[in-house]
């Protein structure tokens, strides 16, 4: 558990581009740091003084957080993490069946705008990260929204897809989402095709995703759609290095410029039915699909 909690971390900080996160803990009257991954952050095992972290404040009050800048926010600005030079800071709570027992953090020494689909997805996690506390705690099997570590599930993809379309909506950019057609049905070469892709791009902001059996979803966005598109196709790259060569892969790359008009379900279907004719045409290839939207001039973009 601990190794998916490290894989974890790392990836929230690759995702999000910036800062500093981890999982802590109130325990004693002080805060240990269970894992952590960035910068200036407390070290994994690092113990503490309960005053001097934000998570106290969530643990606390059993609640989330958010501070785009502690300077502009009165009640926070001379909390001792924000005299320690924290400038931005998002917070959610590990509730279990008992309480709160720590907190999942995000931070970083730079201000930034997090917008509320930002902080569904630090809530989504930390409710996976508490369930499965509880169930080891408990010796009871439950399922968790990540698998072996960078392996999410596709429930997980489709919150991830909606907030990268939702990103784009504001910010304009590129999504590519990818569907690979493993050489068999088997979990393990799913599993090989993740680790190695984690390994080669580390903190690339990639989600890697079972999307049925035998088949892997991999999910960029990013403003630049050529970058996108190189770090696609080095992880394409890297999985057809690790497992047993590819049966074929569709990709759509959807760019925005000022309004999404596909949804999230219509990409996921493309991208399918693109895999789906790779597979039946001839093994191996690569088909990518391009989709452009531009604004409609009477249309207002969605919120």
């Amino acid at each position: 558990f601990h190794e998916r909690l490290e894989a974890l971390v790392v990836w929230i900080t690759g995702f999000y581009g910036y800062g500093m996160a981890s999982v802590d803990v109130l325990k004693a009257g002080k805060v240990h740091v269970v894992c952590a991954h960035g910068g200036q952050f407390p070290k994994t095992g690092t113990v503490v003084a309960k005053d001097l972290s934000f998570s106290t404040d969530v643990i606390a009050a059993g609640s989330s957080l958010l501070l785009g800048d502690t300077t502009l926010q009165t009640s926070f600005a001379e909390h001792p993490a924000a005299r320690q030079g924290y400038r931005f800071y998002a917070g959610v709570p590990l509730r279990t069946s008992k309480g709160v027992i720590g907190a999942l953090s995000l931070g970083d020494h730079e201000p930034h705008i997090f917008h509320g689909d930002d902080m569904t997805i630090l809530q989504h996690i930390a409710l996976g990260i508490a369930r499965h506390t509880e169930a080891l705690a408990t010796g009871n099997a439950v399922p968790v929204f990540f698998d072996p570590p960078g392996l999410f599930r596709r429930d997980t993809l489709q919150l991830l897809l909606s907030t990268a379309l939702r990103r784009a909506t504001r910010d304009g950019g590129a999504i590519e989402l990818a569907m690979i057609q493993l050489a068999n049905d088997d979990s393990r070469p799913a599993r090989t095709c993740a680790d190695t892709i984690n390994q080669s791009i580390e903190h690339s902001g990639l989600v890697i995703s079972s999307y049925a059996p035998g088949v892997v979803a991999l999910l960029k966005y990013g403003k630049d759609s050529q970058h996108v598109a190189a770090g696609v196709d080095a992880a394409i790259t890297a999985c057809n290095v690790s497992v047993s060569p590819l049966r074929g892969v569709g990709v759509v790359r959807y760019e925005i410029a000022g309004g999404a008009l596909v949804g999230a379900s219509e990409l996921e279907r493309i991208a399918d039915e693109t895999r789906a004719r790779v597979v039946s045409e001839g093994r191996g290839r690569i088909e990518r699909a391009i989709l452009h939207t531009e604004p409609h001039p009477d249309i207002p973009a969605a919120p």
